[in-house]
């Protein structure tokens, strides 16, 4: 285990934190556009550096009076300073969430490796120890189950796999 003090955030710290999130939800409500799983690979990807010459050929369209029906110049560049509003925000939600994903990860492998550990050698300290084996019962009830019911989802995963095949 590290030789870390893991800190905790304060209940008025994790509340203002969820009050955030749930403000930049409900921000996003009001510009967001979903799509359906099926939708999802749908849309014009444009090519990587291409805001530059959109905004020279919006520009250009401009100066000679030049319109194209159905697609009006004030909403290509309203969506294009949207796509810069949400590029800045992704990368900083991104950002977020690796701290967020990087701290559970580690803090969730020392909380489990502490329960292991403690596992391990109560369950040895057990041996003949009556007392400490009745309190175990829970934890080993929990440990069997853990590899068995793994085996059996794998099982039955195969058998619906299986069925999908039939």
């Amino acid at each position: 285990m590290p030789d870390i003090n893991i800190p905790l955030l304060s209940e008025e710290q994790l509340d203002q934190n969820k009050n955030a999130l749930e403000t930049l939800e409900n921000n996003l409500k009001g510009i967001s556009m979903p799509l359906k799983a099926t939708d999802r690979n749908e849309p014009l990807r444009p090519r990587k550096g291409s805001e530059q010459i959109q905004k020279k050929m919006i520009s250009m369209a401009r100066s000679m009076n030049f319109a194209l029906p159905g697609y009006d110049l004030d909403q290509i560049e309203r969506a294009q300073a949207l796509v810069s509003q949400l590029q800045d925000l992704t990368a900083r939600l991104r950002a977020t969430e690796k701290i967020l994903s990087d701290t559970l990860l580690v803090v969730n492998g020392i909380a489990w490796d502490g329960f292991l550990n403690y596992y391990r050698v109560l369950s040895a300290m057990a041996q003949g120890r009556a007392e400490i084996d009745i309190k175990l019962k829970p934890f080993k009830e929990f440990m069997a189950v853990g590899s068995k019911k793994s085996a059996k989802n794998d099982s039955s995963s195969n058998a619906s796999d299986n069925d999908d095949n039939n």
